[in-house]
Order: C-alpha cells, then sequence, then structure tokens
C-alpha cells in the first residue's frame, strides 16, 4: 500500500524492501526536523517574551517613580509657598505696627491678634492637609511597590516555567529521536515487508501487512508523544493527581519573620501540577486531627491531600494527593461550565455543604460517598438566584447542628451592605455584613471560642490584591443583624499576599490552627498558595 510523506509525498511502495524501509526512515527523519525545528521556535519565542516583560516592568517603574516624583515635588512646593506667604505676611503686619500710634495701633494690634490666631488655625488646617497628602503618598507608594513586587514573581514565575517546559520538550523530543532511530535500525534489521508478503515473512506461518498511511504515521507518533507527557490525557474520575510544593516565605524582605499580629506563621507552599485542570480553589477544610486537606475548585473539583509536616511542626509539603471531578445530582460528572462554579465549602455533620455561584444554590454531599457523592439540593434560600452571577455565596460555616450562616459576595442591601442569611433549619433570616473599603468576606470559619473569623480580600488595578483577618462575636450573630468585622491581620507587601478565598480552623493539643488558600483564577500572573497559621485567641480584641 502506498506511504505518502506530509512534505514530500514521497511514493515508498515500490522497490526492494531495503528501499521502502529506507524511504520510510527518510520520512521518519523528516518528521525529526520538524519537530527540532518547533524546540527552535519555541526557545526563540520564550526569549522574545522574556525580553518583553523585561522591557514592561522597566517601563512600569519608570512611570511610577516620575509620579512619586511629581507629587513629592508638589508638596515640597506647596511648604516652600507656605513658608514664604507667612514670612510676607509678618513683614506686613511689622510694617503696619511701625506706623501707628496710640489708640489707632491699640485697635490694630488687636484686630492683627485675631487674624493672626485665624491664620495661625489656617496654618495648621494647611499643615495637616500636607501631612495627610504625604500619608496618601505613602500608601500609593506601597500599593505601587506591591503591584511591582507581585509584578515582578509573577513574571519570574512565568519564564521560570517557560524555562523548565521548554528543558522537558528538548528532553522528550530527544527521547523520541532514540525510539525513532531503534525504530528505524530494528525495522531494518527484522526485514519487514510492506504490502503482501509470503508466509515465511517471519517464519511463523503468517501473513504480515502493514498498512502505513499519513494517518497511521499520525497516530503512532501520538501515541509516543502521550507516552513522553506532550500530549495531554484527560484524568479519570478519582484519580491521584501530581502536585508539587515549593517554600513561601511570609516576608519576602525577612525571612526570618513569622509573626503577624496574633499569628505565628507555620510555613507556606506553592502548589503547582501538570494537569490543565488543577487550580481555582476557593474553598477549604481540614480534618480534626489537622492531618488532611479538602479543597474545592471552582471548575467543580475536589482537591484532597495529606499535610506533611516537619520535625518541627511546620508544613513542608502534600501527599497522597487526589483530584476528582464532582458530580450532579444524578451521579454523573459536572461538566458544564456554569454549574461548576463552587466557592464555598463546609462540614455539617456526616456531609459537606458546598455553595455554588452562576446557578446559585447550594448542595449537600455525603462524606462516606467521597468523590462518588452525588449533590443533593438543599437550603432554597428566597431571593438567591436573583443575585449577580458572579455575586453569590462566597462565604459560609457552620454554626451549629443545622445552623449556617452564609454571606454573598456582591448582593447589597438599600443600606450597601452585602447580603447575608442565618440558616436555621428550614427558617432563612436576613442578616448583613458591613463592608471596610474595597474588602468583601471569602470565607467564615468558627474559632473554638465560637467567635468567627472571617477571611477578606480586597482588588484595586493599582495595589493588587489586599487580605485581612477579622473577627466577629458569635453573640452579634442574630436575625437582621449587621455583621462588622474587627481586623486583626493584614496582608500586603512586603508579606505573601494573592486571591485567597479559603480559610479552615482546626483545634489540635489546644492550639488553633488555621489554613488559608488562594484561587490563581488559571492566571499565569497568580498562584496557588496554601498557608498555615497559628492563633493565639488571648490576643484578640473586639473593642
Amino acid at each position: 500500500m502506498p506511504v505518502h510523506g506530509a512534505a514530500s509525498q514521497e511514493t515508498c511502495s515500490e522497490g526492494s524492501s531495503d528501499k521502502r524501509v529506507d524511504c520510510l526512515v527518510r520520512l521518519v527523519t523528516d518528521l525529526r526536523l520538524e519537530m527540532q525545528r518547533g524546540v527552535a521556535d519555541l526557545t526563540i519565542e520564550s526569549q522574545r517574551v522574556e525580553t518583553k516583560f523585561d522591557k514592561d516592568l522597566r517601563d512600569s517603574k519608570r512611570v511610577i517613580q516620575e509620579s512619586i516624583a511629581e507629587q513629592t515635588t508638589r508638596i515640597d512646593g506647596f511648604e516652600i509657598q507656605l513658608g514664604a506667604g507667612l514670612e510676607e505676611v509678618k513683614s506686613e503686619i511689622q510694617t503696619a505696627v511701625g506706623n501707628l500710634r496710640g489708640d489707632e495701633m491699640r485697635s490694630a494690634v488687636n484686630t492683627l491678634a485675631g487674624g493672626i490666631e485665624a491664620l495661625t488655625e489656617d496654618v495648621r488646617l494647611l499643615k495637616n492637609t500636607a501631612a495627610t497628602a504625604r500619608e496618601v503618598q505613602v500608601t500609593l507608594r506601597e500599593e505601587i511597590e506591591s503591584g511591582v513586587a507581585g509584578l515582578t514573581d509573577n513574571i519570574e514565575g512565568i519564564l521560570r516555567e517557560i524555562q523548565e517546559r521548554e528543558s522537558a520538550f528538548s528532553i522528550a523530543v530527544g527521547q523520541l529521536n532514540v525510539r525513532l532511530d531503534e525504530l528505524g535500525s530494528s525495522t531494518r534489521a527484522a526485514g519487514v515487508r510492506f504490502g503482501s508478503g509470503g508466509n515465511d515473512d517471519f517464519g511463523v506461518g503468517a501473513t504480515l501487512t502493514l498498512d502505513v498511511t499519513p494517518d497511521s504515521v499520525r497516530a503512532l507518533m501520538c501515541g509516543l508523544l502521550a507516552a513522553l507527557g506532550l500530549l495531554a490525557v484527560a484524568p479519570a474520575w478519582a484519580e491521584p493527581i501530581d502536585v508539587t510544593t515549593s517554600f513561601v516565605a511570609l516576608d519576602r524582605r525577612d525571612a526570618a519573620r513569622q509573626t503577624l499580629g496574633p499569628l505565628t506563621y507555620l510555613g507556606g507552599l506553592r502548589l503547582r501540577s501538570s494537569s490543565r485542570l488543577f487550580g481555582g480553589l476557593s474553598g477549604l477544610e481540614v480534618s480534626e486531627d489537622g492531618r488532611r486537606l479538602l479543597a474545592i475548585s471552582d471548575r467543580g473539583f475536589w482537591f484532597s491531600a495529606d499535610l506533611v509536616f516537619g520535625a518541627d511542626g511546620r508544613l513542608s509539603g502534600l501527599a497522597n494527593t487526589d483530584f476528582s471531578r464532582m458530580r450532579g445530582r444524578d451521579g454523573t460528572p459536572l461538566t458544564r461550565r456554569f454549574l461548576q462554579d463552587a466557592e464555598a465549602l463546609a462540614r455539617d455533620g456526616g456531609d459537606y455543604l458546598v455553595a455554588f455561584e452562576g446557578a446559585h444554590r447550594i448542595w449537600r454531599y455525603s462524606v462516606t460517598r467521597g468523590a462518588m457523592a452525588a449533590g443533593v439540593p438543599t437550603h432554597a434560600i428566597p431571593g438567591l438566584r436573583g443575585l449577580p452571577s458572579n455575586g453569590g455565596i462566597e462565604a459560609l460555616t457552620v454554626l451549629g447542628p443545622g445552623v449556617l450562616l452564609a454571606i454573598s459576595e456582591d448582593g447589597r442591601t438599600p443600606e450597601g451592605d452585602l447580603r447575608g442569611w442565618l440558616i436555621d433549619g428550614e427558617r432563612h433570616d436576613g442578616v448583613s455584613f458591613v463592608t471596610q473599603g474595597r474588602f468583601k468576606p471569602t470565607d467564615l470559619a468558627v474559632l473554638p471560642s465560637g467567635d468567627l473569623l472571617v477571611l477578606e480580600r480586597s482588588f484595586s488595578g493599582l495595589g493588587g490584591f489586599g487580605v485581612r483577618l477579622s473577627v466577629i462575636r458569635r453573640e452579634t450573630v442574630i436575625p437582621g443583624a449587621r455583621l462588622v468585622g474587627r481586623e486583626i491581620a493584614r496582608f500586603r507587601a512586603p508579606l505573601v499576599v494573592d486571591n485567597f478565598e479559603g480559610l479552615a480552623v482546626v483545634e489540635v493539643g489546644g492550639r488553633t490552627l488555621l489554613y488559608i488558600v488562594s484561587d490563581d483564577n488559571f492566571s499565569a500572573f497568580q498562584r496557588n498558595l496554601l498557608l498555615m497559621f497559628e492563633l493565639d485567641e488571648s490576643q484578640l480584641r473586639y473593642e
């Protein structure tokens, strides 16, 4: 049967067996050259991307520095003008006083005294304004530095990944080249014949006919590439997943720093996987013994892993990682995107409760069924489906048997607070959460004392992400309440910060341990992070 190369269209069906084998080897060699050219193109592209990132970063830093310099010059100029104005007024006052006598002088002095007093107050206000301007400038500089630092870290991460993938690709191509050489040698050595051969071709009384076409060669190559890991293969449900971890410092400028307010840092990890499906971690639970975590992805996956600790008790890695598709009411995997956006996770006795956005709802999953559990609709909250598509329940926790607290991301009350619900059985009483600036709650957890810990996130185009932890007294959580969190810790540059969305609290051996996880939004500019802290509740202040 004729064999056609993709580029040369060479026919390999005529001539002796050796000639046909030589023809096939030439086709395989052409394919190898094409792959080598692909590696070269990839190398050139990675260098181009690296150059562009460097240029963009330099341009961004230059614009930011020019803006700060301009603001500093304006404030300094304002203070110089203020000082010159005061000197001029004092000179005019002295001249006027020198020209007056008797009653006129006393009257003028009294008038000037009142004027000076008013002027002094104006100067005080102006100085306060200048001080406020400087505080704003400092805050602006911090936000800029945070944004630039985050951008720098993410760019460096992208470049590292490009280099790692380029290296892996080159190694795989080299392995493929070896296999292709072996294939050509073994084919030649075996004297394989194409077409209709005699029964003595292999000495086993059988006829071998290889149907070699461009499609069959392509299928062979796809099989080899898949074996080498160059083609993505969709994982089976509830199958282990490769997740690598690397250490993350609390403070990138001070690696020795271990405390933040009442928190003591017990280690942090950046999570990576070769699976394109891994990421988007947005809800978190940790087992009562503090040994295993369960997270949900906003692409509709469960992610579970054993927590690994060093001899000092600090978080050092993950083991036995599993990744599986969440299932719908009929027990089949959730494959439609608008049904997959899982945002909040809470343990309720023998079940897990999951809140979804998009198609707003809360589903119950049986713990005993694990990844095979079907979602069971529960808690039909009035008005929930009327929330913005990306503004549904973001924070969820269980306060007691059958009692839940849920807070939306962007549902608003007439007062401008975020809508929430205190759920007790079939009752759904409204509550609200008072936001501070741009911060919005992304998760909730109950502390051993019974009070609530709130994970809040903010975002600005200039400063990037901001994160804070706040506490709420349990006794204030009643129907109709306006809940206000009191800040206990804030994450901003140079501290590690990202899009933190999941929070879990466990008490182990009398210690209050908390974990937070970030959602990378499947973006090259964000990270999947898992941080661990110990919380000293005795340091919390509510007034």
